[in-house]
């Protein structure tokens, strides 16, 4: 039985994410069809048949459990050598995002199923590194990204709710966002 299991968590990133959000904070993913299809499209990100995605969702609907946490663990889940970058709009928001992703990393369950780990010698909360040398490295806009590259980019709310109207807040987060993701 676990062995299914563990078989069901390495390829099926829905079932995945069911499981680390879960965990992390007690919520059970519903059947909703849109999980599903977002599911997809993460997948295909992951397994390089996608480039580039852009999802915009209400508030409380997963996006950065699913698109920041979920993927990036799920990414270094098949990929340990894989440079991880995640941008939001607030220091505090990337913190939680890269300790939820590392929460996953060494979770029982996870080691469990997966070979990837987490280097003791470079696992600052938002600058750590796999001992297969892979990195994850979370930052807010106006925090330095020079000399970083990344396989996968996440920007995860680029700006601050509050701001959501504001043409100059838009503007700024447009501007700020690294060129290399518009390339």
């Amino acid at each position: 039985m676990k062995n299914e299991l563990n078989s069901i968590l390495r390829n099926d990133f829905l079932a995945f994410a069911s499981k680390a959000i879960l965990e992390l904070d007690r919520t059970k993913l519903g059947d909703d069809r849109y999980l599903e299809y977002l599911a997809t499209e993460l997948t295909a990100l992951v397994d390089g048949t996608g480039r580039r995605l852009i999802v915009n969702l209400p508030p409380r609907h997963l996006k950065t459990l699913l698109f920041s946490v979920c993927l990036s663990a799920w990414k270094f889940a098949h990929q340990p050598s894989a440079k991880i970058m995640v941008v939001t709009y607030a220091e505090h928001l990337a913190q939680d995002i890269a300790r939820n992703i590392r929460s996953i990393l060494q979770a029982k369950w996870f080691k469990d199923t997966f070979q990837t780990r987490i280097a003791k010698d470079h696992s600052a909360v938002m600058d750590f590194a796999t001992t297969a040398g892979g990195a994850l490295y979370a930052v807010s806009f106006g925090g330095s990204i020079t000399g970083r590259g990344a396989d996968l980019i996440i920007i995860d709310d680029p700006h601050d709710i509050k701001d959501a109207g504001s043409t100059s807040s838009n503007a700024r987060s447009n501007c700020s966002t690294p060129s290399f993701c518009h390339g």
